[in-house]
């Protein structure tokens, strides 16, 4: 009977594991579907005040939960890729992964304790119950997605995340239509959607993990790598999150929840494709070394990173009214579609920085450096959210966020290529580029001869802008779809230019 069971898992599995960047891909897909569904219907049913706070309770818990463990899931990952670049040496080991999760949790809760009660116009006692409880959720989720990450199992990553997608619509519409439908309750089954598909996935997930979680980390490192991912981390959070509080601060609640849906709108499109993209991208890099097939990746990477997210972002802001009109109708239409194109646009610039420039600097453990240009570019933004938060609202934390994505995307290009130095295939981005601008022009022609009903021009939108899109790559750059998906760091050689 359990030779019968352990045999039918591992034949599930390897169905799975067939498919991995399609799986990985569908389950980004589920779950961040359903988190931009929360997001832009749940304003309708408890109201924008509420969703305000709701939306508070995610912004504390991640840059908490991110901030406390995320050093602790990348020593994970590079300690179980055997032949990536050499780190800073580092003497005797003294605690184990396992012992680290616990730890990095129990700090984030009492981080969460402690910072919630300084939230203005927010209860002290919910908003803290809350940012706990979605802090634990989340990591223990997040421990489980970096442990098949870090043992290439991509296929299981989706499985688990779509999981979580259908959990999460479930919990928290569940409660809205059960009556408890304030931000307390509607945060809670939130966090726990993530418990849940982590219960839900275990038969299949077997007891894979012993291996890694015993391992022990070793004394120096935590001065050598955790201390400065610990900052980074912290100074990432300036990038679209600390504007929340910066509005939360002065405008309250309302002004959070409309920032927070349109941020919903223009990011998550972006962030759904480079998302799945990065989980191949990280331990991949992390096994290369410069010149031959390392510099071949990474370029491929980089366009690869470019084709998904102009073609995301493009489509957001050609449709932003449509979308607006359709998706967030609680919201003023004329200032959630300004939001949208200069969010997208950052969001583009931060993706295609975290999937190709800034692992550079993981996979040669120069967290220190990647600290150093990391830190002035977000305390300059957070200078720049400040004063344009404080003189336009809303408008002003979007034009902050993008100006420092960009910024942070153009210092972070520039400072890695000192220890990774490939050839920029310049001309296959400027060709992707003209794709998206492109359809983008052929949508606003069709959209001005459509009648002005927003979910045709919507839907019409839409098909005419992935279509075009689609054919200006397969004509301009040589696209071929089923290549990119199992290999899509070989995009750039269909523009015939080798890195």
């Amino acid at each position: 009977m359990t030779m019968a069971l352990t045999s039918g898992r591992q034949s599930l599995f390897e169905r799975i594991e067939r498919v991995q960047y399609l799986f990985t891909l569908s389950g980004s897909v589920s779950s961040r579907l359903a988190t931009l569904a929360v997001l832009i219907l749940l304003p309708s049913y408890i109201g924008l005040h509420n969703y305000g706070l709701f939306a508070l309770v995610i912004t504390l818990g991640e840059i908490i939960e991110m901030t406390a463990a995320n050093w602790f899931r990348l020593l994970l990952i590079r300690q179980s890729v055997q032949s990536a670049p050499a780190a800073p040496a580092i003497p005797t080991t003294r605690f184990s992964f396992s012992a680290l999760a616990i730890g990095t949790t129990l700090l984030s809760i009492i981080a969460a304790c402690i910072i919630s009660p300084f939230m203005p116009d927010a209860p002290d006692f919910e908003l803290s119950v809350a940012v706990s409880v979605y802090v634990v959720n989340f990591a223990i989720l997040r421990l489980v997605l970096t442990l098949l990450q870090a043992l290439n199992r991509q296929g299981l990553f989706g499985l688990v995340e779509s999981i979580r997608g259908v959990a999460m619509l479930i919990l928290v519409f569940g409660t809205v239509l059960g009556g408890w439908g304030n931000f307390f309750h509607t945060a809670l089954a939130f966090s726990f959607a993530a418990g849940l598909s982590i219960l839900i996935s275990l038969p299949v997930l077997g007891g894979s993990f012993d291996q890694i979680l015993s391992k022990h980390l070793a004394a120096g490192t935590f001065k050598a790598i955790a201390i400065p991912t610990i900052l980074v981390t912290a100074l990432t959070f300036q990038f679209g999150w600390v504007d929340r509080l910066i509005l939360q601060t002065w405008l309250g609640p309302t002004m959070v929840g409309l920032y927070v849906a349109a941020t919903a709108v223009a990011r998550q499109p972006v962030d759904l494709v480079l998302f799945a993209l990065n989980q191949q991208a990280f331990p991949a890099l992390l096994s290369q070394d410069r010149g031959g097939e390392g510099d071949r990746k990474i370029a491929g990477y980089l366009v690869a990173s470019c084709i998904l997210g102009f073609g995301a972002a493009g489509a957001c802001i050609v449709l932003a009214r449509p979308i607006v009109e359709c998706v967030l109708p609680s919201f003023d239409h004329i200032l959630a579609a300004q939001l949208i194109g200069p969010i997208a646009i950052g969001a583009v610039a931060l993706g295609i920085k975290h999937v190709v420039f800034d692992n550079i600097f993981h996979a040669y453990g120069r967290n220190w450096l990647l600290l150093a240009y990391l830190a002035g570019v977000s305390l300059a933004t957070l200078a720049l959210s400040i004063t344009l938060v404080k003189l336009y609202g809303p408008a002003g934390a979007a034009i902050s966020f993008m100006i420092g994505s960009c910024a942070a995307a153009l210092v972070s290009a520039l400072v890695s290529r000192a220890l990774w130095p490939f050839k920029i295939p310049v001309q296959s981005i400027l060709r992707v580029l003209a794709c998206a601008f492109l359809a983008a022009a052929i949508v606003t022609a069709a959209l001005s001869l459509l009648p002005h009903n927003a979910w045709l021009q919507l839907i019409a939108g839409g098909v005419i802008y992935g279509g075009t899109y689609f054919a200006l790559l397969v004509a301009i750059v040589r696209f071929d779809l089923r290549r990119f998906i199992n290999a899509p760091w070989e995009q750039h050689l269909f523009a015939g230019q080798q890195p």
